[in-house]
C-alpha cells in the first residue's frame, strides 16, 4: 500500500481540525488566561527585544510564547476563537512535522523509504487524548509552541546525521534554543539529542560510517553551547531574580529537600506519567495525588531506561529523549511551581518522542495489520474509540462550567478547582451557588496558590457588602513572596475605593485614602507600569495634596507609552494644577 504525500498531509490536517473543531468556540479559561488577557490589555507597545530583556524578576521566562500573545492582541484584539484556532493550527503543524521526522528515522533504521509507519506515528499523535489539555488551553500554547521547535530540532538532527551536514545540526541546535524560549523544560531535550548523536551503529548504518567520532563531539557541543546561551540570556533578562530556577533547585536538591521522600515521589510520578502516556484515562484538569502503587511502575521504567542506555541504538535514544522531557515535569511536583503538581499537558513534548519511537518499533505489527483484514478492523475500531475520547474531552473544554464541574468531581478535595467552579457558576448567573462554594472552600495555609482563592473569597464578601471583612482577609494574606502579590494589592485598592463611599468619619476617609496611596506606589514599584503614576495623582488629588498630585500627573504624561488613553488627561491635570498653584 502506497500513500501519496499530499494525501497524507491533507488527511492529518483534516483529522486535527476535525477532532479539535469544538474548541474554537471555547471561552478564555479562568486559570491563567484571564490574567494573561488583563496584563496584555494594560500593557503598551511591546517588542520582542523588550520580552527578551525585561530586566525584571519572575518565575517564567518565555519570550517567544509571550510574543505570540502580543501579536494576538495587536492583530485581532485577543479574540479567543482565533487564539484557540492558532493552538489547533500549531498542533496540526506539529503533526505534519512529526510525519517527516518519523520518515527520516525509518530510513535511518531500515535503509528503506516507508510512509505507512510515519503516517501511523502522526495519526497516533493527532488522536492521543493526552494532548487535549495543551491544545485546548490558550495558556497551554507554551507546550504546543515548544513542541514545534523540538520537532524542528529533531528534523534537523536526523537530516544532519543522514546527510552528514553540520549546517543542519546547527539548525537543530538553534531550533532547540528557540524551544527553550517557549518553555524552560525544553532544556531536558539536550540529553536525548546527545544520545541520538552517539547512538550505536545498526545493521543498515551506512549513514553513520562517515559520521566521524570527533564530529559527534562537535555536534553535541552545539547543543551544549545553545544551552549555555539560553541560561546566559535568562540570567541577564531576569536580573532582578530568577525565582523559577531558585524554587526548582530548592525543591529538588536544596536544603529543604528530603532525598528519600523525593526519590519516592520521583518514581511514583514517573510511573504515573508512563501509564498516562499509554492509557490516558481518566482525564482531569487537576491531578493532585497518585497512588503509591505507581512506584513499582516507576522502578520498571528506570530498569527499562538502563536497558535502553546499554542498547544505545537510535530508537532507544529517541525513547530516552521522551523520558528526559517527561522527567522535567517532576520539578513541578518537587517545587509546586504550578497550580497542580501533576498535569496532562506536561506529556505533550514526551508524546512526540514516544509516538515516533513506538510506531517505528512496531513497524512489523503495523505491516501485519495492513495484510490481515481482521487485525485491520480491530485496529481501526480502537483508533476510532480513542478519537471519540479526544472529541469528548474537547467538548468538555468547550465550556468552563462543564470543565470545572468535571474537575471537581474527579478532585473534590482540591480547593483551587472548587474556586474555579465557583467562578464558572458566577459567570453563568448562578451567584447563590457560587457564593456558597466560595464561603465553604477551605483554604489551608500551606496550599499553593492559596492567595488566588483568597482573592475570590474576598470578592464574594465585598459583593455581599462586607467590605471591612474583605479588606481584613486581603491584608492578612498580602505577601511580597507570593506570585499573587500584585493581584491582592489591586484587589485591596478596589475594595478600599468602595469603602471610601461608606466611610463613617473624615478621619476614617483620609486613612483609607492614604492607605490606597501606599498600595498604588507599591504597585508601580512592583510592576513598573506608568499607569499607576496617574492613579497615584488621582489619589493625592482626592487628599487635596495638589503639589504631590501634580508631580505624579507630570510623571504619568512623560512616562506613559505613546497613545495611552490617560496620557492627555494627565497632562491637562498637571497644567491645571500648575495654574492653580500660580
Amino acid at each position: 500500500m502506497s500513500l501519496r504525500l499530499p494525501f497524507i498531509i491533507c488527511f492529518l490536517l483534516l483529522a486535527t481540525f476535525g477532532l479539535y473543531y469544538p474548541v474554537v468556540f471555547a471561552p478564555f479559561n479562568s486559570v491563567d488566561d484571564w490574567n494573561m488577557l488583563e496584563s496584555l490589555i494594560n500593557a503598551g507597545d511591546i517588542s520582542l527585544l523588550d520580552l527578551l530583556f525585561p530586566n525584571g524578576k519572575g518565575y517564567y521566562y518565555r519570550p517567544l510564547l509571550y510574543y505570540t500573545f502580543v501579536l494576538d492582541r495587536d492583530l485581532w484584539g485577543m479574540q479567543e476563537s482565533i487564539m484557540h484556532f492558532e493552538n489547533i493550527a500549531l498542533h496540526g503543524f506539529n503533526t505534519v512535522l512529526l510525519f517527516f521526522v518519523a520518515s527520516i528515522l525509518v530510513k535511518l533504521t531500515t535503509g528503506r523509504q516507508d510512509r505507512i509507519v510515519p503516517f501511523m506515528a502522526s495519526l497516533f499523535f493527532v488522536i492521543h487524548p493526552i494532548n487535549t489539555e495543551a491544545v485546548n488551553w490558550i495558556s497551554g500554547r507554551t507546550d504546543v509552541l515548544a513542541g514545534s521547535f523540538v520537532l524542528l530540532a529533531l528534523l534537523g538532527l536526523f537530516s544532519g546525521i543522514e546527510r552528514n551536514r553540520s549546517d543542519l545540526i546547527v539548525f537543530a541546535s538553534f531550533s532547540y534554543l528557540l524551544a527553550c524560549f517557549c518553555k524552560e523544560t525544553a532544556v531536558f531535550f539536550v540529553p536525548g539529542a546527545i544520545l541520538i548523536l552517539f547512538a550505536r551503529h545498526s545493521a543498515n548504518d551506512g549513514w553513520l560510517r562517515a559520521f566521524k567520532e570527533w564530529r559527534r563531539y562537535l555536534y553535541a557541543g552545539y547543543f551544549l553551547a545553545a544551552t549555555t546561551v539560553y541560561f546566559a540570556i535568562r540570567y541577564l533578562a531576569l536580573s532582578g531574580g530568577d525565582s523559577g530556577v531558585k524554587t526548582a533547585l530548592q525543591g529538588t536538591v536544596g536544603s529543604e529537600a528530603n532525598i528519600l521522600y523525593n526519590t519516592k515521589v520521583f518514581l511514583k510520578v514517573l510511573g504515573f506519567y508512563a501509564k498516562k502516556s499509554v492509557i490516558p484515562w481518566p482525564q482531569s484538569f487537576a491531578i493532585v495525588s497518585v497512588s503509591d502503587f505507581y512506584v513499582v511502575a516507576g522502578i520498571l521504567l528506570v530498569v527499562l531506561c538502563i536497558f535502553l542506555l546499554i542498547r544505545r541504538d537510535i530508537l532507544s535514544a529517541v525513547t530516552l529523549a521522551g523520558v528526559g522531557l517527561a522527567s522535567a515535569a517532576l520539578l513541578v511536583v518537587m517545587s509546586r511551581l504550578a497550580w497542580t503538581p501533576i498535569a496532562e499537558r506536561y506529556l505533550y513534548l514526551p508524546c512526540i518522542a514516544f509516538c515516533i519511537a513506538g510506531s517505528v518499533a512496531s513497524r512489523a505489527i503495523l505491516t501485519k495489520i495492513q495484510t490481515n483484514r481482521v487485525a485491520g478492523v480491530i485496529f481501526v475500531t480502537v483508533l476510532t474509540a480513542v478519537a471519540w475520547s479526544t472529541v469528548s474531552r474537547n467538548i468538555i473544554w468547550q465550556d468552563n462550567l462543564a470543565l470545572f464541574t468535571d474537575t471537581v468531581r474527579k478532585a473534590p478535595d482540591f480547593p483551587p478547582a472548587r474556586n474555579e467552579l465557583a467562578l464558572a457558576l458566577n459567570a453563568q448567573g448562578r451567584t447563590r451557588e457560587a457564593k456558597d462554594l466560595f464561603k465553604n472552600n477551605h483554604l489551608e495555609a500551606s496550599l499553593k496558590n492559596r492567595e488566588y482563592g483568597v482573592l475570590n473569597a474576598a470578592g464574594s464578601l465585598a459583593s455581599d457588602g462586607k467590605l471591612d471583612e474583605a479588606h481584613r482577609m486581603l491584608a492578612e494574606n498580602l505577601d511580597r513572596r507570593s506570585k499573587h502579590y500584585v493581584a491582592i494589592l489591586k484587589k485591596i485598592v478596589e475594595v478600599n475605593e468602595r469603602r471610601i463611599s461608606s466611610a463613617g468619619s473624615p478621619d476614617e476617609l483620609e486613612s483609607i485614602r492614604r492607605e490606597n496611596v501606599e498600595h498604588l506606589i507599591e504597585l508601580h514599584k512592583t510592576t513598573g507600569d506608568p499607569f499607576y503614576y496617574y492613579r497615584i495623582g488621582q489619589a493625592y488629588l482626592a487628599l487635596k495634596d495638589n503639589v504631590s498630585a501634580r508631580s505624579y500627573f507630570i510623571l504619568a504624561a512623560d512616562k506613559s507609552p505613546e497613545g495611552a488613553y490617560y496620557r492627555e488627561p494627565a497632562r491637562k491635570l498637571a497644567r491645571n494644577l500648575g495654574a492653580l498653584k500660580q
